[in-house]
This record gives structure tokens, sequence and C-alpha cells, in this order.
């Protein structure tokens, strides 16, 4: 909250434990939620990135202190992850079929060539299969499958055998319908249980 144009200014006290626990993600995307902003965000990076703040944290007693303590009480715990499911998620799927596109990809689009959202998350969606090679027949886990539309896709065009998990009940069950007669599995499961093995495993966020 200081002067100089690069100083931070801090709107939700909630900050300092966020960026703690999250890091640089933390921080952006607190900045993002308005959680704080500063004038000149060149000058602020300009002068944080050379102080290598993680290491600085790493040498701090106290601070290992506080990580632990925030480690043992763990918001994004196993306890918690069906709640947010429910929460955010079992609202009803008339909502998000409106703001989505028709395979219901609830991720940002890859807008290069596309000239609306459908084409726009199916390229976004093509992009992430030719990144990981897929090759027909292979086992593909989903952490976080959604509607399923990215792994009825996956298995459309590259004939691969998919495995998603969601915490959210409405999600796993417009997956299954969707995904009726396709080698998917959907399962309402928190990713921590997992203890298998597959061929690719991937998390689009």
């Amino acid at each position: 909250n200081g002067n100089n144009p690069w100083d931070i200014h801090i709107h939700n006290e909630n900050f300092y434990e966020r960026v703690f626990r999250h890091g640089s993600v933390g921080l952006g995307e607190s900045y993002m939620d308005g959680w704080w902003d500063c004038e000149r965000l060149e000058e602020f990076f300009y002068r944080l990135i050379p102080l290598e703040p993680e290491k600085i944290v790493k040498k701090n007693l106290k601070l290992i202190s506080y990580y632990l303590t925030s480690a043992l009480f763990n918001r994004s715990s196993k306890s918690r992850a069906f709640v947010i499911g429910e929460r955010h998620y079992d609202i009803g799927n008339v909502v998000f079929r409106y703001m989505l596109d028709k395979r219901m990809i609830y991720s940002c689009a890859y807008w290069q060539d596309a000239k609306n959202l459908d084409e726009a998350q199916e390229a976004k969606l093509d992009l992430i299969c030719r990144k990981l090679y897929f090759k027909p027949g292979k086992r593909v886990l989903d952490i976080g499958c959604g509607w399923g539309g990215f792994l009825k896709y996956a298995v459309e065009k590259y004939d691969i055998i998919g495995v998603g998990i969601t915490v959210s009940k409405e999600q796993a069950e417009y997956a299954s319908e969707i995904c009726k007669g396709l080698p998917i599995e959907i399962r309402l499961q928190d990713y921590r249980d997992l203890n298998e093995k597959f061929d690719y495993i991937v998390s689009v966020g």
C-alpha cells in the first residue's frame, strides 16, 4: 500500500494466505479477482522476480511453520471436494447449457481460425489430443472430466479408451448419458482415491 507506482495495494486480506498457499498462481488469480492492484505491474514484477521470493520463504522458519499449518488444514481436502462439486456444479445443467458450447466444455477455447464457440472448443480439444500424441486403444484418464465432452471427442476422433472422474453428481450423470455405448467410464470420484495405471492423464483447465 505504498505510494510508488509499482507498490501493490491490497483490497482483500485473504490475499496473503492465497499467495502463500498457491504461489505465483495465487498471485495472478487474486489479481484477476480484484484482491489487489498495482498502477505499474511491469515495474512491480521487474523488482519482484530478482528477489526470488520462493527461496526467501524456504529459509524463513516462521513461514515454513505457517505453511505446514496451512497444509494440515487444506481447504482443498478430500472432505471438501464433493462439497465444492455440489455448490458449484450441481445447480442444474440448464444454466451451463446456455453459457457453454454444444459439448459443454467448461474451460477456455482456442479461437485461432474459429468462427464460433463450438469451433473454438473443438479446436482446443483437438490441440490437446495432438499434443499428447494419442494412440488408438490407449487408456486415458480425464481428471475433472466435467460433462464428458473431452473424452467423447477423443474417443470419436482418436479411438482411445476413456475414464473420467468428477466430484459433481450432475456432471457424472450427464457425462454417462452422452457417452453411453462408447468405451468411456465416468466415475463420481476424487482423484486422490485412484490407484491404477493409465497411458495418458489429462486435466483440462
